[in-house]
């Protein structure tokens, strides 16, 4: 049996609640594996960072046995159960496995609430108080990466306290108990190896305070077809790592534009190997670091690589969702017109360009299959 923390809506505390759930089960001596809803990147280093594994992100669309809800009880008292009650009754291939009470005020508001939720027999799985002082603290994509929180060990030490006395372990464990020792799933990346003549070929991945968004999933299905991963950093080295071929995630080129700027030998290197044929992926903040100029949140414009001839810059309306993208002409991963789905999550836009687009994109709704047109867009992928 498994279990999924989801909340009524977004700010609920569901996040911390999740880290206090595993920085006390690992307290408790258990191996944990945990697992992010939907498209997120940094949600899952807070979940490896206490866990000590990869933490995988699973297709929205899919449920599970039972999941367990994380409400945020601030301004509620009786109306506590009628929510409670919607969300079990709301699909029914879904089963409400209890409540985690979150930023309870009072011993008599929680008598308010726990009364509510006996009315209904939903069982309460966690009760936890306001708890001013402990916050993860965010940017403009979401919370900050472990790495850049000097005090996330402390955070997780507290929280693992405040976990082992809030939670209701009585009635948690045995949920969690039949886990066992989770097993990385097996996967198939289809027929292509990356071995050429009993050599593995070498995959530089930019992997630093810059370019930290990555799923578990992608570095599998490398190493799965045979290539050896070398991790770098376009920070804080000072030249290329010997490889076949460099792959760049997203993360927060625009916090570090410049350090980036900075290490000009590194962006020297880079663009003179892409120009001479090295393969090259990148999306997202990568593909930001590989293009002509980055302008910040501030207005300054900060040199880049220059591989791609344009310029992107920070700011305006965060583009979020699910899209599926037809390719107009035929590249090395996909054949002209072959569809792929991907998500999109950025503040940054292309706002001077000599490049051809790459992609189609739609919207797309992941559970009904409906696309909604968006004309011709980016592509997030440089072809060398």
């Amino acid at each position: 049996m498994s279990i999924i923390l989801a909340g009524d809506r977004s700010g609920t505390g569901k996040t911390t609640l999740t880290l206090a759930l595993l920085a006390a089960l690992k307290k408790r001596g258990h191996i944990v594996q945990s697992f992010k809803v939907g498209p997120d990147y940094i949600d899952t280093m807070f979940h490896s960072a206490k866990t000590g594994r990869p933490c995988d992100n699973l297709d929205p669309v899919l449920t599970s046995e039972a999941y367990v809800l994380v409400v945020d009880c601030g301004r509620m008292a009786r109306a506590l159960a009628a929510l409670v009650q919607g969300y079990r009754n709301f699909d029914r291939r879904v089963t409400v496995a209890g409540v985690i009470l979150n930023r309870v005020g009072s011993d008599r508001h929680l008598q308010l609430l726990s009364d509510a939720l006996a009315a209904i027999k939903m069982p309460i799985f966690g009760v936890f108080r306001r708890e001013k002082d402990i916050q993860l603290p965010s940017r403009h994509l979401g919370l900050v990466p472990t790495e850049e929180v000097n005090e996330f060990e402390q955070i997780a030490d507290r929280l693992a306290a405040i976990g082992e006395r809030c939670f209701d372990w009585e009635q948690l464990a045995p949920m969690l108990d039949y886990l066992g020792t989770a097993d990385r799933r097996a996967v198939e990346f289809g027929d292509v190896a990356l071995v050429e003549e009993g050599k593995r070929v070498r995959v530089a991945i930019a992997r630093d305070a810059a370019f930290n968004f990555y799923y578990p999933d992608n570095f599998e299905a490398l190493e799965t077809q045979g290539a050896a991963l070398i991790y770098w950093s376009p920070l804080k080295d000072k030249a290329l790592p010997e490889t076949d071929g460099f792959y760049f995630g997203g993360g927060f080129p625009e916090v570090f534009a410049n350090e980036l700027a900075n290490n000009k030998p590194v962006r020297m290197q880079l663009k003179q190997a892409i120009e001479a044929g090295m393969p090259t992926y990148a999306e997202c903040g990568g593909l930001m670091y590989l293009s002509q100029t980055l302008i910040d949140f501030d207005g300054q414009a900060w040199p880049m690589v220059n591989a791609i001839p344009q310029t992107v810059k920070m700011g305006g309306r965060l583009a979020l969702g699910y899209r599926r993208a037809k390719a107009l002409a035929t590249g090395p991963l996909l054949d002209a017109e072959q569809s792929v789905g991907g998500h999109e999550f950025h503040r940054s836009s292309v706002v001077e360009t000599l490049a051809a687009p790459l992609f189609e994109t739609q919207r797309y709704w992941g559970e009904t299959g409906e696309t909604h047109s968006e004309g011709v867009r980016r592509a997030s992928l440089h072809e060398s």
